[in-house]
């Protein structure tokens, strides 16, 4: 086994929440919180370009596309509320882990949702149940 593996930190099963302490757990969720819109905006084009059958189809899409643009516009609110109390719940020696984690987790958000939009979904779905707000 390399060094390198045993060295690394534990992520998510995303691979884009970084779960080494509270600084970067909550520096990744912030993060992906505020980039959520670009994979749920992927998502709804998706779904507007899905198959419908009839009327019946077309609005079953449409409330679907509607529900995902909804829940990624809430990623920006709850993105927010984790920054703006990081500092009560972030001991002062993972400080700069949770500042040094928005490139990061922003970076690895990116990469993932290239591949798959529904990966930022999943990842941001590991914050809600870490952090309370998607119960």
């Amino acid at each position: 086994m390399s060094s390198e593996i045993l060295m690394a930190a534990p992520f998510d099963k995303t691979g884009i929440i970084d779960l080494k302490n509270e600084g970067t757990t909550r520096g990744s969720c912030a993060a992906v919180g505020s980039r959520l819109q670009l994979a749920t905006n992927q998502i709804y084009v998706q779904i507007m370009q899905r198959p419908a059958k009839g009327q019946d189809g077309q609005w079953k899409n449409q409330q679907d596309a509607q529900e995902i643009n909804k829940f990624g516009e809430n990623g920006s609110f709850w993105s927010k509320r984790l920054s703006d109390n990081f500092s009560k719940y972030v001991p002062p020696s993972q400080m700069n882990d949770y500042l040094s984690e928005w490139s990061s987790a922003s970076q690895r958000f990116d990469r993932a949702i290239q591949q798959d939009p529904w990966k930022g979904v999943y990842a941001w779905n590991y914050c809600g149940e870490a952090y309370g707000f998607l119960k």
